[in-house]
């Protein structure tokens, strides 16, 4: 069983959890894999994470900090600090963190005086002291198994980080995709159903956000431009969707949309300014950007198991081929709304 240590960073309605999992020295962890014959010639499993699982023995030091942003629904994140604690849920449905099960040892609380949004996650991940960062939004569970699922395999690969994310959203992230040759290769996906990343992703994209001298809406609204701005196609993994419920979304309405997609499109346009000049930016010195010509798309499609530490992959398509070629990232949402009309489904919306 993991153990947790949380330390909660109030940022006015919005709060922080930040933990780090512990991990038992004296344990070998047990993972179960399930086969059917009639799936057998089309369908496999990831057999490096089924060893790395199996064989690895787990790790004697916490290295992933856990952060949790709670917008409206504080009895959700009483639930989720008593799982990261407790790798249980136990009814806990409190109006305060008194009945989570997390002993003054693993549970520290900071006040902030003012609501810093989104970008309060990053600061909480750079701020932290782990190799890695789990985060999450306060509507949604993230069973343990699937937590020790993603570290594994961010250990075991150079992944900058992976994306949990429900069918819909799933589908949302992959049409909003584009390559514009020679050197901008990016997607989008939100992180707040459940994402892994290396703390120095943090540091490195809040450096950026300086560097290009974001203003303070855009860096509040950090999410909507983490993944586009890196440069780099997100490792997107379909979730179960265990939604808590409750509260009231940040995102409403054709309001919350239209915000949403402006700050998308300012993204795509900072992506542009980036690599407008001859010289890369990478020899500029700018951080975070991926600045590789590598514009292979990978063609697995990921899960995690419904009740076991393990990954089911498959190579099946599951959409028919659709473009993502452009000469402008800002011409994404264009390519996206053609896209969704390709695939005879209504233009996609960002609905976080």
């Amino acid at each position: 069983m993991s153990r947790s240590r949380i330390g909660v960073l109030f940022t006015s309605l919005l709060a922080a959890i930040v933990a780090a999992l512990f991990l038992s020295s004296s344990e070998t962890r047990q993972a179960r894999v399930y086969e059917h014959a009639a799936l057998q010639p089309v369908l496999r499993f990831v057999k490096s994470l089924q060893s790395t699982l199996l064989s690895q023995p787990l790790a004697r030091k916490p290295d992933t900090t856990a952060v949790v942003l709670n917008w409206s629904r504080l009895p959700n994140v009483v639930r989720i600090a008593s799982l990261l604690c407790e790798a249980s849920l136990d009814d806990v449905m409190d109006s305060d963190f008194s009945s989570t099960g997390c002993s003054h040892t693993k549970l520290k609380i900071h006040n902030s005086p003012e609501n810093l949004y989104f970008q309060a996650r990053f600061i909480g991940c750079a701020e932290a002291t782990t190799e890695f960062c789990f985060i999450q939004d306060d509507d949604y569970i993230i069973w343990p198994h699937i937590i020790q699922t993603l570290h594994a395999r961010m250990k075991e690969s150079d992944a900058r980080g992976i994306h949990l994310l429900p069918a819909h959203e799933h589908l949302s992230s992959t049409l909003q995709t584009i390559v514009a040759p020679p050197r901008i290769h990016t997607d989008f996906a939100w992180l707040g159903h459940g994402a892994i990343i290396r703390r120095s992703l943090s540091t490195e994209f809040l450096s950026l956000l300086d560097y290009l001298k974001a203003n303070d809406e855009e860096q509040k609204m950090a999410d909507n431009y983490f993944t586009i701005l890196s440069n780099a196609f997100t490792e997107r993994w379909f979730d179960q969707g265990y939604e808590l419920g409750g509260g009231q979304a940040f995102t409403v309405g054709t309001e919350g949309d239209l915000r949403n997609e402006r700050h998308i499109a300012r993204a795509t346009k900072m992506l542009d300014d980036i690599f407008a000049g001859e010289r890369s930016p990478c020899e500029q010195g700018v951080p975070y950007v991926d600045c590789s010509p590598d514009t292979t798309m990978a063609r697995m499609t990921y899960a995690p198991c419904k009740s076991a530490s393990c990954l089911f992959q498959t190579n099946i398509q599951l959409l028919p081929d659709f473009s993502v070629q452009g000469s402008h990232a800002s011409e994404l949402a264009q390519l996206t709304k053609e896209n969704s009309g390709r695939l005879g489904i209504p233009a996609l919306a960002p609905i976080r």
